[in-house]
């Protein structure tokens, strides 16, 4: 049995869409589009999986027959050119679950994006660079996003921490066999070492993760660095 977990491109994801889309609101603050990015999110995230799933697959699997019904291939496939070429493509079995896992997760990373770019935007040195003149997509990238981005480690931090618990509903509807399926299924039969297993990989996962995102801290913001060696 194939116990990797999927979802493996969730939180990158969720970061490369949720991201752009907070600093979107951010900059336009007081127009309809902030509420209307906001409110779409806050309602594909109010959707459980539960609820999305099942249409999703009478839709794109039943009636389109676009996509398979369930089961898990791997992330990618081998599409062969001639014979000679070899290029990999995303498996079809990955698109539902990708979709299931990325969609609500965008709502906390462009929301909690959203209102520390208005933080930092209320800074002098933001004022400073628009007194000199600046474009403003120079001003967010260059100096709103860089500064806005140590909330959005610890999302990361805990993002790549549920990459590994998995999501027993998800697999257990579309027939994936993950982990998270895996601990559903010891749970139902009283299987505790499976249990007790599992539990104390989620924990080390955990503080690892926990880790990863203090020592990045670091990285990202020298006043960091500058704090410590002081």
């Amino acid at each position: 049995m194939d116990l990797r977990p999927v979802g493996t491109s969730r939180p990158r994801d969720r970061l490369a869409v949720g991201i752009p889309l907070g600093l979107i609101a951010a900059r336009l603050q007081g127009t309809w589009l902030d509420p209307l990015i906001i409110s779409a999110l806050l309602f594909f995230q109010a959707i459980p999986a539960l609820v999305v799933i099942p249409p999703l697959l009478w839709l794109f699997a039943v009636k389109f027959n676009l996509l398979p019904v369930g089961g898990w291939d791997g992330i990618f496939s081998i599409w062969w050119i001639g014979g000679v070429i070899a290029i990999p493509i995303p498996d079809p079995h990955l698109y539902l679950p990708l979709f299931v896992f990325t969609v609500p997760g965008l709502a906390g990373v462009a929301r909690l994006m959203r209102i520390t770019a208005l933080e930092v935007q209320r800074e002098d040195y933001i004022r400073t660079a628009r007194a000199k003149g600046l474009p403003e997509s120079q001003i967010s990238f260059n100096h709103v996003l860089p500064n806005s981005l140590l909330p959005i480690v610890t999302v990361v931090g805990f993002a790549l921490a549920g990459i590994i618990e998995g999501s027993f509903f998800v697999e257990t509807l579309l027939g994936i066999p993950g982990i998270g399926r895996l601990l559903f299924q010891a749970v139902g039969s009283r299987d505790y070492d499976i249990i007790l297993a599992t539990t104390v990989i989620f924990a080390t996962v955990f503080v690892v993760m926990n880790l990863l995102v203090e020592i990045a801290y670091a990285f990202i913001d020298p006043r960091v660095r500058v704090g410590q060696s002081r």
